[in-house]
């Protein structure tokens, strides 16, 4: 546990220097900036949004957030992963929140394989293979009259 804690740490160190080296070569955005301001307020209001939400309240557009907003916000800790919400046409997506993440980070869950798919809606749909055997046996032949 400790050296996760440790490799965050240090992950969060080295992506605040880089962010530092790179300030030194050419101007990146900072959390003062007019869209970066719109991001921390639709936060602010609404908690917990997925970054095409964030993106689509603060007039940018997903990759600038995606791409540049969102790395200098959780560097300087103005935002952070909250959770991860399932998304049925691809990987988990992450939601955000405002401020520092207190405690662990949460978990990215895994990819549901086939099988687990087929079963999430057999559940939700109710579908049972003795039930649908049964109505199956239960008609009346259709050779004879």
């Amino acid at each position: 546990m400790e050296a996760t804690k440790n490799h965050a740490g240090s992950h969060r160190q080295a992506v605040s220097d880089r962010l530092e080296q790179l300030a030194m070569t050419r101007q990146l955005p900072t959390s003062n900036s007019p869209s970066m301001r719109r991001i921390l307020a639709v936060l602010a209001k609404e908690s917990s949004l997925d970054g095409h939400q964030i993106a689509e309240r603060a007039h940018c557009t997903f990759t600038y957030f995606e791409n540049q907003c969102r790395h200098v916000l959780m560097a300087e800790g103005l935002i952070h992963i909250s959770a991860y919400r399932n998304n049925h046409h691809g990987p988990f997506v992450p939601v955000y929140s405002l401020g520092p993440l207190v405690g662990d980070p949460p978990k990215k869950p895994k990819k549901l394989d086939q099988l687990a798919r087929s079963r999430d809606w057999k559940f939700r749909t109710g579908y049972n293979e003795a039930r649908k055997a049964a109505r199956r046996l239960s008609r009346p032949d259709p050779g004879t009259n």
